[in-house]
């Protein structure tokens, strides 16, 4: 059987495993240490957490009616419910340490083992609410179930299963008692925790030279988690797709913004699109319209980004104002290097180019950076530049998705390209293309087959067929 390393690529998870390491040594008989790993928690607290999935998809059902699920949801989740930890902690609190020193207990319950798109459906089934799931990204493959035999020999027992969680945050839901906002966030909660430490060391002196005081100032609280996680500051360039299949710039964010919500996130518009404009104002991230772009590229100052994202963001970047970040990215919807710059989908079917999608880093060659990685895909005659661009956009979303945590994390470095004979096209190329002159006497041919292609137009029988790779097509003209 293949052992899985599950703290591959999760710098937390790892440093988890060495404070358990850690943890369970220390114990003596005058010293009792015990771990317990909790699953997933759910359930209404004072606080009540919306970056934890069974609040999380709840409130959505109840707020939005909708459910985005990542492919295919048959990844298997372990949960516990808030009120099941506590009744926990002080189970182990109350034995004799003889039984539980240097032990390390799962708690929760077999019951409360479940697959993400049975739960889904559960909440659907619970609220009374219309099932409605948008996938995105590819399969996840990140599965386990958890046993807690071992909390159960000592005589421990869950009391909570999901339906009557999802039953109690409903019912809190509706009497507005849940309300998403920074606090229920974790990480944006220990931010406001460790402004208002500041704040109070700052402001009240009677306590200076108190042990309260003391102990206060040495705790940590968000630099440490982040020291743990390894937080990143983005700045993220997104435009509209100009197709209405799939909006790449939205599904990267929300795939950015669900697995890196410890990261933080400034984006820019690049054309004013509507619909991105109200899901970050509706998902509460931080954005700037077109009119600013100027503004910020045109900045001197050193810029405090760890990376530069241009997720479809239309915008080509002069290299002083690359040069203020570490690392940056690029999707291109093309196989580079082939179809760089402007309008690739239609020089790719034009030249017979390899079809794909791109991620690369931007230098001051357009388009024409190391590449980090590519996906091909193959396409036949008849194929529209339509046709190739929408498959670009659903390949440049699971690309991104399959390959961003390598990338972000630096264990994916970019290789150059090979640019010799390579074109790069502009979008002035492109309207001059689509102009055919029939009035221009060098078009004689075109003319001719245009009118001839009408004149036989008696579809699905006696219209014009064409001849291509030893094939017979139909073809019919349309012309408004």
């Amino acid at each position: 059987m293949k052992t899985v390393d599950w703290t591959q690529n999760q710098p937390m998870l790892r440093q988890q495993t060495k404070l358990e390491e850690f943890a369970v040594n220390q114990g003596d008989k005058n010293f009792c240490v015990s771990v317990l790993r909790l699953p997933t928690v759910f359930g209404v607290s004072p606080r009540t957490r919306f970056d934890v999935i069974i609040n999380a998809l709840v409130y959505d059902v109840l707020e939005k009616k909708e459910i985005n699920l990542l492919r295919d949801g048959k990844q298997k989740r372990p949960f516990v419910h808030v009120k099941d930890v506590a009744r926990a902690f002080i189970f182990l609190i109350k034995q004799k340490s003889v039984r539980i020193n240097n032990e390390i207990y799962n708690i929760g319950d077999e019951n409360n083992n479940i697959n993400l798109i049975s739960l889904s459906k559960l909440i659907f089934s619970i609220t009374g609410i219309k099932e409605k799931i948008n996938w995105y990204g590819k399969k996840d493959d990140r599965s386990y179930f958890v046993s807690f035999n071992k909390i159960k020999r000592l005589g421990f027992k869950s009391k909570y299963d999901i339906s009557y969680g999802i039953k109690e945050l409903r019912k809190n839901f509706n009497n507005k008692k849940l309300q998403r906002s920074e606090e229920s966030i974790n990480i944006k909660w220990l931010n406001k925790l460790e402004s208002n430490k500041k704040y109070f060391l700052n402001n009240n002196k009677k306590y200076k030279n108190s042990k309260f005081f003391r102990l206060l100032k040495k705790r940590y609280m968000y630099g440490g988690f982040l020291d743990i996680i390894d937080s990143k500051k983005i700045l993220i360039f997104v435009g509209s797709n100009r197709a209405d299949n799939i909006n790449v710039a939205i599904s990267c964010l929300e795939y950015l913004t669900l697995n890196y919500f410890f990261d933080s996130y400034d984006v820019v518009v690049t054309d004013n699109d509507k619909n991105l404009i109200n899901y970050l104002q509706k998902n509460k991230i931080n954005f700037y319209k077109k009119n600013k772009i100027d503004k910020i590229i045109n900045n001197t100052d050193k810029i405090d980004y760890d990376w530069l994202l241009n997720i479809w963001g239309h915008s080509v970047f002069p290299i002083n104002f690359l040069n203020k970040f570490n690392n940056n990215l690029n999707i291109h919807p093309s196989y580079l290097p082939y179809g760089k710059g402007k309008d690739s989908s239609l020089w790719t079917v034009v030249n017979n180019y390899p079809a794909g999608t791109t991620l690369h880093k931007m230098t001051n060659k357009l388009d024409g950076g190391p590449i980090f990685c590519q996906k091909r895909f193959d396409f036949s005659f008849p194929t529209t530049g339509n046709d190739i661009y929408k498959r670009s956009l659903r390949d440049s979303v699971s690309l991104f998705t399959k390959n961003w945590t390598r990338i972000r994390n630096l264990k994916m470095q970019p290789k150059k390209q090979k640019l010799n004979n390579v074109k790069t096209y502009y979008r002035s190329k492109m309207l001059k293309e689509n102009l055919v002159d029939l009035d221009d006497n060098k078009n004689k041919k075109i003319k001719e087959f245009i009118i001839k292609s009408l004149a036989h137009n008696f579809f699905p029988n006696f219209n014009i067929k064409i001849k291509f790779n030893k094939k017979i097509f139909n073809f019919r003209s349309l012309i408004s």
